[in-house]
């Protein structure tokens, strides 16, 4: 799917946005930006097909699959933080209040985006333009 490889691309970006400020801010804290850098980049392929891949599971009603990608994709969200609160020490609190406020932030416009996406996809599945309809019967 196209927009699923744009959304990957996306992610890939804003990770090697977030290895910059990794490496500006914490590198002196203890935080190996190399190993941050890779679990930032490998997580954000699943985090990114795990979100993609929630929005069809509920928008055609799957609920068994859409809580295999919700736990995959909060889990590839929060493995890079959860990387940098495990290793860095003497970070100043605001670090630590920062990530905590970006993981708040970040994860309630993530619902609030997948909830449009899956109305949205419903609603294109509902219309009379997407349905197939079935030939007029004759007389």
């Amino acid at each position: 799917m196209r927009v699923e490889r744009f959304w990957i691309l996306g992610n890939l970006v804003y990770s090697a946005f977030r290895v910059v400020l990794a490496w500006r801010f914490l590198s002196e804290s203890g935080l190996s930006v190399f190993w941050f850098a890779t679990v930032e980049v490998l997580s954000a392929v699943p985090w990114a097909l795990a979100t993609s891949r929630l929005v069809m599971a509920l928008a055609t009603r799957q609920r068994r699959t859409a809580w295999w990608w919700a736990a995959l994709a909060t889990a590839a969200f929060l493995a890079p933080d959860a990387y940098v609160i495990g290793t860095t020490h003497h970070v100043p609190v605001w670090i630590y209040l920062i990530i905590g406020t970006w993981i708040t932030v970040a994860a309630t416009l993530g619902i609030r985006r997948v909830t449009t996406s899956v109305t949205s996809r419903r609603a294109a599945d509902a219309s009379p333009r997407t349905r197939r309809e079935s030939p007029p019967s004759q007389r």
